[in-house]
């Protein structure tokens, strides 16, 4: 099976129907929402905080816009509600 995608208490599977789909445009735009989520929530500079957080926000939107599943659909809401109390404060203003 695939990756293992954790936000909150919503645990998702990455389902990949065969290896050969490993490179579909699902797949990485998953993988590419999944480490920016990642990278932003371990950010230790509060310089680059608002940047990855960015990122990551535009990358979880753009999984939004391709997937059906509401399970996942859920996940990446959490996701982005996380980030969003993550967000430092002058970049809320």
């Amino acid at each position: 099976m695939g990756d293992v995608l954790l936000c909150g208490q919503t645990r998702l599977r990455d389902r990949r129907s065969s290896p050969s789909d490993s490179f579909s445009l699902v797949s990485l735009v998953f993988h590419r929402s999944r480490s920016s989520y990642r990278d932003a929530v371990l950010e230790p500079d509060p310089k680059k905080l608002a940047q990855r957080i960015a990122t990551a926000e535009a990358a979880l939107a753009a999984r939004l816009r391709l997937i059906e599943d509401m399970a996942e659909r859920i996940a990446i809401g959490h996701a982005l509600s996380a980030l969003k109390v993550l967000k430092p404060v002058n970049a809320m203003a």
